[in-house]
């Protein structure tokens, strides 16, 4: 990731990878981008689960974890449409998190796919 050219909107994301490269070398960042990768995907059926069974506290818990998540990859937005969610749903106003929640899924997908194809060129260079 160290080759990168930042034009996909995903700058933050991009740049805290290259620390972590620089840190840990490219190992450690295909470790980190395959487990958020992973991780956030879980945590956002989970989530889009818990909205619909109605369960606010199902759906706090797991907006918390991915919120965490993402600011550690240096996804800000997504981490305050995490935020956001969180909020609703300890205020029990589960309709209103339904469109913060919807534009988080849509952000990890985007955030995600660049991610993939960003790792797959790395691991074709090395």
């Amino acid at each position: 990731m160290n080759n990168m050219v930042i034009t996909t909107g995903h700058d933050e994301v991009i740049a805290r990878l290259q620390e972590f490269r620089v840190e840990f070398g490219l190992e450690m960042v295909t470790h980190l981008t395959e487990a958020f990768i992973s991780d956030s995907r879980l945590r956002l059926e989970r989530l889009s689960a818990k909205m619909l069974a109605g369960d606010a506290a199902g759906l706090v818990y797991e907006a918390h974890g991915l919120k965490g998540s993402c600011h550690n990859m240096g996804a800000r937005r997504l981490g305050e449409l995490c935020a956001l969610v969180e909020e609703y749903g300890r205020s029990g106003a589960l309709a209103r998190a339904r469109i913060p929640a919807s534009e988080l899924a849509q952000g990890l997908i985007r955030v995600t796919k660049y991610l993939e194809t960003e790792l797959e060129r790395e691991l074709q260079v090395k």
